[in-house]
């Protein structure tokens, strides 16, 4: 591992990857190594011999050239000089040295030090030093590999570079690596190795993982409540009794008869449907991906029920319905919102106007609903 005594003072940062799967970019300082013993009369970080570096660099040190290359970066011991530097960082990066190749490897992400911003080149530098086994550099690697930046997107290798700094100890890849394995994303889908893993940058102090848990906690706790809230429109996947499914048959068939009451005799309310885009049907349920979540709030035995009601409400904005068959009869659920979690869901059902919350929506996956809806 790098020596980090004599660091350059300077940050910069990768951008984030995934961001949909909450993964956090680390940040990048140049690295800096012990090259060659300090000068008798001088201590590392304060004073540096330039002469004698500048010595050893011209008889092929690759570990002087890179001094020089972080004196000039930082000012230390001599006026700081970003195209000097450079050219030492590249001298040491040429001849192998991992940290060097790191260093470049910033600047070219960054477009910082005198170079110009090129993430192909990135790429390149972060790779030799991947390969040297430099876990900063493999972090980086991949997160560039995930978002396609400076390297063609591909996900198997972002695991496999994030995996390989993860096993060096670092947190911010073993944090990602089990986001990686929550979701599926360049690994099998493995919650058990997600846990694990957000278990270990847990217990090492990464605050983020410890969210993170706490998340899932709370959403595993959610899904336990839904089960014992599920009603009709439900197709097996959860358990619901005859009382509850019949009392809320009840209060569904008494909403149909309050809002076909609330429309003219003989005439249907104008609302708009799904074809001219106002109201969110089937067709809509179908193109969302499987892991989010919605609030249902009710469901009736008309679709124009349905329709009615999000029109009377001025929900056409926010909600949705769909159809189920239960029982030898269609029903038809009406949805409210996206979210990401269980848990954001739940709490932004806790906002709804009085006369939806007395409903008492519950929390829906769209996976379940698209298995579940008739199309």
């Amino acid at each position: 591992m790098p020596d980090f005594s004599v660091a350059v003072p300077a940050s910069v940062w990768l951008p984030r990857i995934f961001a949909w799967l909450l993964l956090t970019a680390i940040a990048s300082p140049l690295v800096v190594i012990n090259a060659v013993a300090a000068p008798a009369n001088s201590s590392a970080g304060k004073t540096l011999d330039l002469k004698q570096l500048m010595s050893q660099a011209a008889r092929g040190d690759a570990r002087a050239s890179f001094l020089l290359g972080a004196a000039y970066a930082s000012g230390n011991a001599v006026a700081r000089d970003d195209k000097e530097a450079v050219y030492w960082f590249r001298n040491a990066a040429k001849k192998g040295l991992a940290e060097a190749q790191y260093n470049l490897a910033i600047m070219y992400a960054t477009g910082s030090a005198g170079v110009k911003y090129n993430a192909a080149t990135a790429a390149k530098w972060h790779q030799k030093a991947a390969e040297q086994g430099l876990a900063e550099a493999q972090y980086n690697l991949g997160t560039m590999y995930g978002t396609g930046r400076g390297v063609e997107r591909d996900d198997t290798l972002a695991a496999k570079w994030l995996r390989k700094a993860a096993d060096q100890g670092m947190l911010e890849a073993v944090y990602n690596l089990a986001v990686l394995y929550e979701h599926g994303q360049g690994v099998p889908q493995d919650r058990k190795q997600a846990l694990s893993r957000y278990q270990q940058a847990a217990d090492a102090g990464y605050a983020k993982a410890r969210q993170r848990l706490r998340i899932l906690e709370a959403n595993a706790g959610d899904q336990k409540k839904n089960v014992r809230r599920k009603t009709a429109i439900n197709t097996g996947a959860d358990d619901t009794t005859a009382a509850a499914l019949s009392a809320r048959q009840g209060a569904d068939s008494a909403l149909n008869l309050n809002l076909q009451q609330a429309a003219q005799p003989g005439q249907e309310t104008p609302v708009k449907t799904a074809e001219n885009g106002r109201i969110r049907s089937a067709e809509w349920f179908a193109s969302l991906d499987a892991d989010r979540y919605t609030l249902q709030i009710l469901s009736v035995t008309k679709e124009f029920s349905s329709r009615a009601f999000i029109k009377k409400h001025g929900l056409e904005n926010d909600a949705a319905y769909f159809a189920v068959r239960n029982n030898d009869q269609t029903w038809y659920a009406v949805t409210y919102g996206l979210y990401d979690s269980a848990k954001e869901a739940e709490v932004a059902g806790q906002s709804l106007p009085e006369s939806i919350n007395e409903l008492k929506p519950w929390v829906r996956n769209t996976g379940r609903i698209q298995r579940s809806m008739l199309r």
